[in-house]
C-alpha cells in the first residue's frame, strides 16, 4: 500500500515534475529534510517505477522538490525567528514587496512560507542574503514539496492556490530575480547602521588581520562559542574554514560540531561532512567570520578580536626594541666591520598582493597555493600566462589612443625557484 507521502512524489511527478526521497527524522548520520539517496536532487526523477521502489523502501521519506531549471520553479522560503515565534520572514518578505497574488504560498511545519514562482534565468540558491530570515531557493536548490506529511503529522500545506492549478492556467508569475537584484544592490549601498557596522568589523579585520591572526581567532571563536547553527549554516561554515585555511582548522571544527545544542551530531558525521567539501559558491573565510560573529555576538567578537590585536600590538613592541637595540650596537660598531649584504641569501618572498587580480584568478593561486604549500604568487602568474594563451593574436589592445600600435596577448613568465623535495636528486 502507497504511502501519503508516496502519492504526493506520483502526483507531482506525473505533471512533470522530477521528485527524490529526503530524511524524515534526524538521526547520527544525517538530518531531516537531506537527500536520502546519493547524488540529491540531481537525481530527482519522474519515473513511476523508481519513485514507487524509493518510497516502497521509505515510506516516510520526505518527497523532495528541485528548484530551478529542473522543475521550472523558484522559492522564497521565509522563516520565523526561533526565539521569538515571530513570522519575520514573511513580515520580511511583504515589506520587500515580493508577494504576488498569483504566486503559490505554502505554510511550512514550523509556520514558515514558501512562495513559489516560475523560474527566472539566474534565480539563485541563497541563504539569508536577502534578509535576516529570508532564503531563497533556484539552480542548485530544492525544497520540501507541499502536501509531505511529516513523522509528527505536520504538513506542508497550500494556503490557497496549488501547483496542480498554477501548471494548468500556466499562470504562475515569474520569480522577481530583477527586483531582487536591486535589493541587494540597495542593502548593500545603504545597509542599516547595526548591518552596516558589522559589515564594516568584518571587511575591515580581512583587510586588515594576518593569516596567522585569522587562524587564532577561528580557533579560539569555535572553542569558545555556542553551536546553534542549522545543518545549512553548519555545511557553509566548514566549506569556509577549508576554502580558507584547508584542513588546518578540522579538529576544532569537529569540538565545535560536538557542542551542537540543537541536536546531536557525531565525530564521524562532522569528518564525513568535511572531507566530502567541495567549496564553490564559499570562496573565503567570510561566511565563517559572519557566521560565527552571530553565535557569539557583538561583546565576545570585539573581546577575542582585542585578545588577538593586543598580541599583535606587543609582537610589535618587543620588535621595535630589538631593532633600535640592534641600530645601537650597528651605530656604535665601526662601519668597516659590517658584513655586505649577500645577494645569494634565500629571501621570503612577499605576500600576493589581495584585490589587483580578478577573483577567480586569486582564489585559485590563493587556495591552491596552501593546498600544496607554494607561494600563491607563482600560480597567480602561472594562470596569467594561460589566459593569455587562450586569447587568439586576432584580438588586441590598442596601446595609445592616437597611434597604430597594437598587441596581442602575449606574456612571458618565468618562475624561478628550487626545485620540489620529491624532484631532487640525491
Amino acid at each position: 500500500m502507497a504511502s501519503h507521502n508516496c502519492d504526493v512524489a506520483l502526483k507531482l511527478a506525473r505533471l512533470g515534475l522530477p521528485v527524490f526521497p529526503c530524511h524524515a527524522e534526524n538521526s547520527c548520520n544525517s538530518r531531516a529534510k537531506s537527500p536520502r539517496i546519493k547524488g540529491g536532487f540531481y537525481a530527482a526523477t519522474t519515473d513511476v517505477r523508481q519513485i514507487k521502489n524509493w518510497w516502497s523502501k521509505w515510506p516516510d521519506a520526505l518527497v523532495g522538490l528541485p528548484t530551478g531549471s529542473r522543475t521550472g520553479l523558484s522559492v522564497i522560503d521565509g522563516d520565523i525567528d526561533k526565539q521569538s515565534g515571530i513570522f519575520r520572514g514573511e513580515q520580511q518578505i511583504e515589506e520587500l514587496n515580493l508577494l504576488h497574488p498569483r504566486a503559490i504560498k505554502v505554510r511550512t511545519p514550523s509556520n514558515g512560507v514558501h512562495v513559489y514562482f516560475a523560474d527566472a534565468v539566474g534565480a539563485p540558491t541563497s541563504t539569508k542574503s536577502i534578509s535576516s530570515h529570508i532564503d531563497v531557493r533556484g539552480n542548485r536548490g530544492y525544497v520540501i514539496a507541499p502536501e509531505t506529511i511529516l513523522p509528527n503529522g505536520s504538513t506542508y500545506t497550500y494556503e490557497s492556490y496549488t501547483i496542480y492549478e498554477a501548471l494548468a492556467d500556466d499562470a504562475l508569475p515569474q520569480f522577481p530575480y530583477e527586483q531582487l537584484q536591486k535589493i541587494l544592490t540597495d542593502f548593500s549601498d545603504t545597509p542599516s547602521q547595526h548591518e552596516k557596522a558589522s559589515s564594516v568589523n568584518i571587511e575591515s579585520i580581512l583587510d586588515g588581520a594576518t593569516e596567522t591572526e585569522k587562524i587564532t581567532f577561528v580557533k579560539n571563536a569555535l572553542e569558545s562559542v555556542p553551536n546553534t547553527l542549522c545543518r545549512e549554516d553548519w555545511i557553509k561554515l566548514a566549506a569556509s574554514l577549508k576554502v580558507a585555511f584547508g584542513d588546518l582548522l578540522i579538529d576544532d571544527f569537529i569540538k565545535f560540531s560536538l557542542r551542537y545544542t540543537v541536536g546531536d551530531c557525531t565525530s564521524k558525521e562532522a569528518v564525513q561532512v568535511w572531507n566530502s567539501l567541495v567549496p564553490h559558491t564559499v570562496t573565503s573565510i567570510a561566511p565563517a567570520f559572519a557566521l560565527l560573529k552571530d553565535q557569539m555576538g557583538e561583546k565576545q567578537w570585539a573581546y577575542l578580536w582585542r585578545r588577538v590585536f593586543e598580541a599583535r600590538e606587543k609582537k610589535a613592541l618587543h620588535i621595535e626594541q630589538q631593532t633600535l637595540s640592534n641600530q645601537t650596537l650597528r651605530t656604535s660598531s665601526d662601519e668597516n666591520n659590517i658584513d655586505p649584504v649577500d645577494l645569494w641569501n634565500k629571501f621570503d618572498p612577499p605576500d600576493l598582493p589581495r584585490g589587483l587580480l580578478p577573483n577567480i584568478l586569486e582564489d585559485f593561486a590563493i587556495l591552491n597555493g596552501k593546498q600544496i604549500g607554494a607561494d600563491p604568487a607563482g600560480l597567480a602568474m602561472a594562470a596569467i600566462v594561460t589566459c593569455a594563451v587562450a586569447i587568439p593574436d586576432q584580438v588586441k589592445l590598442k596601446v595609445k589612443q592616437y597611434d597604430d600600435w597594437f598587441e596581442s596577448a602575449r606574456i612571458w613568465c618565468a618562475l624561478v625557484g628550487l626545485s620540489s623535495p620529491q624532484f631532487q636528486c640525491h
